[in-house]
């Protein structure tokens, strides 16, 4: 049953050219359109891809495996069942071809601000993609010619019937179609994960500035307040960000690398010397992270201050947080069950940010005033 089917398929590639032809234009047109498309538009687009992302990914990942193979089984069969309508095979090649389009000019404008190289973005696309994509894409053919035979009859494919046809479609699709979408599920799950976390391991190295580092509060610093800090990679805070979490971060990127002020001065800030550290602590439960950029003078500095305010009032929109503004660039931030402190201040040329996911604001409070010391015994820097 497997090689007739996989036969069927080869017969169809064989003897249908310009319609497999005819369908991979149009999912290439929808690449091409999703790249170019305005940003507000894009913005739309990529927010309904990241809701049905949402809706599939998983933190277990059999479980992401098997939701994904669901999703892309049913997407298929949807594709081939349209064929009755002949054009909406093509326009749901399109939007396939729109997000990828729209990734792809996303992963770009990351590659420009930071160390990332091309290679993240063909491991999160090509494992999977090499085989997710071209089977869409007969599932699409399928479907077209399934409503042209519909439609034209004898026209078109003389020697089947249409009930043939179904029969021959719907076996490609059982021991063909399912069985490689499975493939691409697993990958995209167990395989494609490891790749981008290794790529994105070994560029993260030397984003930070080792000066600006030494001026960033250590567990010597926090003696006195009895608290134990334990220092945290970036890979391993993402590695506990729940899925759900994780598509609200992405949809954050997309909103400030998609705002033309933002990403210009993101542009103009990349050569910037910045140091930053993640610190957990279990007793009492905080997160606190503090991040110091320096800027070429103290005006820049203020200026960088400004633009700074629209991030953040950008950033808890998109997270759904409410704010409250407790003064002296503070403010207080509830998001979920989380309540968050956050301080942005300059000291001279040095824009620096505390952000302490915890309740004890007297704590918070204490760890600004000694990151606020620090920086100003340690000015200026040599």
């Amino acid at each position: 049953m497997i090689r007739e089917s996989l036969g069927i398929v080869h017969s169809l590639i064989r003897e249908h050219k310009r319609a497999v032809v005819t369908m991979s234009c149009v999912f290439l047109a929808g690449v091409i359109i999703g790249f170019i498309l305005p940003a507000s538009l894009k913005l739309i687009l990529f927010r309904t891809m990241t809701k049905k992302f949402a809706d599939i990914v998983s933190d277990n990942a059999l479980l992401g495996c098997l939701k994904i193979f669901l999703s892309n089984s049913l997407a298929g069969l949807v594709t081939i069942v349209l064929g009755f309508s002949v054009i909406l095979p093509a326009l749901a090649l399109l939007f396939n071809g729109f997000l990828i389009g729209i990734m792809i000019d996303l992963f770009l404008k990351i590659a420009g601000l930071t160390s990332v190289t091309p290679f993240l973005l063909v491991a999160s696309i090509l494992p999977h993609g090499i085989i997710e994509l071209p089977t869409i894409i007969i599932c699409a053919v399928f479907g077209v010619l399934l409503g042209l035979k519909l439609f034209l009859g004898k026209q078109i494919m003389p020697e089947e019937s249409l009930w043939t046809l179904i029969k021959k479609t719907s076996k490609a699709y059982l021991f063909v179609i399912v069985p490689l979408l499975f493939c691409a599920g697993l990958i995209e799950s167990f395989v494609t994960p490891i790749i981008a976390d290794s790529n994105s391991m070994l560029t993260a190295e030397g984003d930070t500035d080792q000066k600006l580092d030494k001026l960033i509060l250590d567990e010597n610093d926090v003696a006195g307040l009895e608290l134990t800090l334990r220092e945290l990679s970036i890979e391993e805070y993402y590695e506990k960000v729940p899925m759900s979490k994780t598509m609200k971060y992405a949809n954050l990127i997309a909103v400030l690398f998609y705002d033309e002020e933002i990403y210009q001065e993101f542009q103009k800030r990349k050569n910037n010397p910045t140091g930053s550290k993640i610190y957990v602590s279990e007793s009492p439960d905080i997160v606190l992270t503090v991040r110091i950029t320096r800027f070429n003078s103290s005006e820049e500095a203020k200026k960088a201050l400004v633009l700074d305010d629209k991030m953040f009032e950008l950033s808890v929109k998109e997270m759904e947080g409410k704010v409250v503004d407790i003064g002296n660039q503070t403010s207080k931030i509830v998001y979920e069950s989380k309540t968050i402190y956050m301080k942005s201040d300059r000291v001279e040329s040095l824009v620096y940010s505390i952000t302490f996911e915890g309740h004890d604001i007297e704590l918070f409070n204490n760890l600004v005033e000694l990151q606020l010391s620090k920086l100003m015994d340690a000015i200026p820097i040599s």
